[in-house]
């Protein structure tokens, strides 16, 4: 008798710590990218946070924002894409197209490549965001278009939080 009364008790104790473990996997929000300070060289600093985001069609892309300093003074503010290697190619020398909307036909906002003379890979590219861009509010959508070869222009949504960190980077001095 005893022995099931524990055994019915260790149950429910199983049962309710399955259910604890279970449901704190389910209310972790996922982490915030964390915005990283590294000395390059003397006087030349580099804020950066990387991301890993999915674009309309699914391909996963390691998303890096970063703006180099020399001297105290702002150098640039780019964005590298970089996604798995075979899965799409850049058409360089073509811009990054940024919209606000979802409708790619609203403003539109181009990022200069940086890679046009020569890029490390064919799944890697590089703009530089332009200044009309960066002292936009952040409560707006943010959509960029991705120059791939073969006709494959994607899209990939960046989230707000993500629009927050990025106002946070421009705004380091």
């Amino acid at each position: 008798m005893i022995k099931q009364i524990f055994s019915k008790f260790m149950l429910i104790i199983g049962l309710v710590l399955l259910i604890f473990v279970y449901q704190s996997t389910l209310i972790i929000n996922p982490a915030n990218a964390l915005i990283r300070k590294i000395e390059e060289a003397p006087n030349q600093i580099v804020y950066q946070a990387k991301y890993t985001l999915r674009d309309d069609t699914k391909n996963s892309w390691q998303i890096v924002f970063y703006k180099r300093l020399k001297s105290g003074e702002v150098d640039t503010i780019n964005l590298r894409l970089v996604a798995f290697p075979g899965s799409v190619e850049f058409t360089h020398p073509q811009p990054l197209k940024i919209s606000l909307n979802q409708n790619k036909d609203n403003q539109i906002f181009l990022a200069r490549d940086n890679f046009a003379e020569k890029a490390p890979g064919n799944n890697v590219g590089d703009y530089q965001f332009p200044e009309d861009f960066l002292s936009l509010e952040t409560s707006t959508k943010l959509f960029l278009y991705l120059p791939l070869k073969a006709h494959q222009e994607t899209r990939i949504k960046i989230p707000f939080p993500i629009l927050l960190e990025w106002q946070e980077i421009i705004s380091h001095k």
